[in-house]
């Protein structure tokens, strides 16, 4: 992906924000709060990020907040219909796209 000629990229994700389950949070990855605690998945996102910010990528996160953080859960219906909603609009949005 930094090798690519894109020159956005989006990561999408579960995060822990104010909100009923299924709120969408969307900016520059590098202006969103982080939650205080600390997980070796933010590490990896973070990683990322300077990444590809390095090979001059512009990175965002789409964030949608859970229903349940538990392991194992699954979504509840609030984030499964968030969740398909992005799904069918991304579909459509790439039909357009060379990528």
């Amino acid at each position: 992906m930094a090798r690519d000629d894109c020159l956005n990229v989006i990561f999408i994700d579960a995060v822990a924000a104010d909100g009923r389950a299924g709120t969408l949070v969307y900016g520059p990855l590098a202006d969103l709060k982080e939650a205080p605690s600390l997980s070796t998945h933010k590490l990896a996102l973070s990683l990322s990020a300077k990444f590809l910010e390095e090979a001059g990528k512009k990175v965002f996160l789409l964030g949608v907040v859970p229903g349940d953080m538990s392991f194992g859960e699954g979504f509840t219906p609030e984030v499964g219909e968030v969740a398909s909603a992005l799904r069918d609009l991304i579909r459509r949005t790439l039909r357009g796209s060379p990528y």
